[in-house]
């Protein structure tokens, strides 16, 4: 009989626990595989930002060229509207307070002009 109890645990050792460790084992590798194939882009992508960048700081960012001239611009003719009309709203009379509402005037409308 323990011959027998001896062969089962074989058996199951064999075809259960081995495959079982081996199917981990794998699983583990392909892991840190790819965590190294990760890392090692992201390196070398800091690694070619630092042979950009002497001593490792930032350059400043170049500014691009303006595409209009200094000399040329657009002017936009403004004019400030200082006037401000105010009423007071009759609210029910059991209100303790008045209501100001200040409405101030809105542009209608602007012209636009094309740039050529």
């Amino acid at each position: 009989m323990s011959a027998f109890l001896l062969f089962l645990l074989f058996l199951f050792i064999f075809f259960i626990v081995i495959p079982l460790f081996r199917v981990g084992r794998t699983v583990r590798n392909v892991r840190r595989q790819y965590r190294e194939a990760f890392d090692s882009a992201r390196n070398d992508s800091r690694r070619r930002e630092a042979e950009r960048r002497p001593g490792g700081w930032s350059a400043p960012r170049r500014r691009k060229a303006k595409v209009v001239s200094r000399d040329e611009g657009e002017y936009v003719e403004w004019e400030e509207v200082a006037e401000v009309t105010s009423r007071t709203s009759d609210a029910s009379a059991s209100s303790a307070s008045d209501t100001t509402v200040r409405v101030e005037e809105r542009i209608t409308d602007a012209e636009w002009e094309d740039i050529k």
